[in-house]
């Protein structure tokens, strides 16, 4: 019979994002997880199949954390313009004040390019989504005529907003 699990895996998943967001992916050990989470490393492996498993999980947790943060930020605002100005503010106050700055963005640099394809997958997942995200308020911003006329190519300036907010 199978054991039961007495850890939450959302609660392991956010506290793993923590250790992996203060040292890095590959400063971040099994035993050093092991040791954070209070989880037996067996338990982890079963769980999460490895380090990257489990990075992949949290790493998630954190997307969708802010994701919806940013989501609520464009919700209540009366305009994409002033979405942006407050996304920005979001950007500086909140993710970079956070002496360890943005989980997304460190990630990118320190895992880009990867030997690991699960770890490429998921940062390129993350870049798709915040891209789709852009294009979708731009297109928005277009319909209520808040754009530049001069903006011809929708997608170019949403890739081009991803790389620089990175």
């Amino acid at each position: 019979m199978p054991r039961q699990k007495t850890f939450s895996e959302d609660a392991v998943a956010e506290n793993a994002m923590k250790l992996f967001w203060k040292n890095g992916f590959h400063q971040t050990s099994i035993q050093d997880l092991v040791k954070t989470l209070g989880v037996n490393r067996a338990s982890l492996y079963d769980t999460y199949s490895d380090k990257v498993g489990l990075f992949k999980e949290s790493f998630k947790c954190y997307r969708k954390t802010t994701k919806s943060n940013i989501e609520n930020i464009f919700k209540e605002s009366k305009n994409v313009k002033t979405g942006f100005a407050k996304f920005t503010n979001f950007l500086i106050f909140d993710l970079l004040s956070e002496k360890n700055g943005c989980l997304i963005s460190n990630c990118y640099s320190e895992l880009l390019p990867s030997k690991n394809k699960e770890l490429e997958q998921i940062l390129e997942e993350t870049r798709l989504m915040w891209r789709d995200m852009a294009i979708s308020l731009l297109e928005k911003a277009k319909l209520k005529n808040e754009l530049n006329d001069n903006i011809s190519n929708i997608e170019d300036v949403a890739e081009s907003l991803c790389i620089h907010i990175v």
